[in-house]
C-alpha cells in the first residue's frame, strides 16, 4: 500500500505542478479557459502559484498534509470552473484528483519499521 500511495502522491504533485506552471506561463489554453468561465485573468498567476506551492509542500514529509490539502483545494477549484464552463463529464472526473489528495492528506502515514 505504501508504494501505491507514493505513486499517487508523485502523480498528484506532477499534475499540480503542470497546472500551476501552465497558469504562470499564461498559456493560450489557460487564458481561453479563464475567459470562457468569466474568471479574471488577474487570478491566473496567483492560482498557479498556489498550485505550485501545494505541490512543493507535498514533497516534504513535514509539510505533506498541508500541501495535499492545498492541492485538493486547487483541484476542486479547477473542477468547479470546468463544471461552470459546462463540461459536466470532465468536471466530475476532475474531482477525482481532489478526492485522492484529500484522502492522502487524511490517512495516517505508516511508521517505518525497524528491521
Amino acid at each position: 500500500m505504501r508504494i501505491i500511495k507514493l505513486i499517487l502522491l508523485s502523480l498528484l504533485i506532477l499534475m499540480s505542478l503542470a497546472a500551476g506552471v501552465a497558469k504562470i506561463m499564461q498559456t493560450p489554453q489557460e487564458i481561453a479557459f479563464f475567459e470562457a468561465v468569466n474568471m479574471s485573468l488577474g487570478l491566473l498567476i496567483p492560482f498557479g502559484i498556489v498550485q505550485i506551492l501545494g505541490a512543493a509542500l507535498a514533497l516534504l514529509a513535514r509539510t505533506r498534509k498541508i500541501g495535499l490539502m492545498i492541492m485538493a483545494a486547487g483541484f476542486v477549484a479547477s473542477a468547479v470552473m470546468i463544471l461552470v464552463g459546462g463540461n459536466i463529464g470532465f468536471g466530475i472526473v476532475s474531482l477525482f484528483p481532489a478526492g485522492l489528495s484529500a484522502w492522502l492528506a487524511l490517512t495516517p502515514t505508516e511508521p517505518v519499521s525497524d528491521i
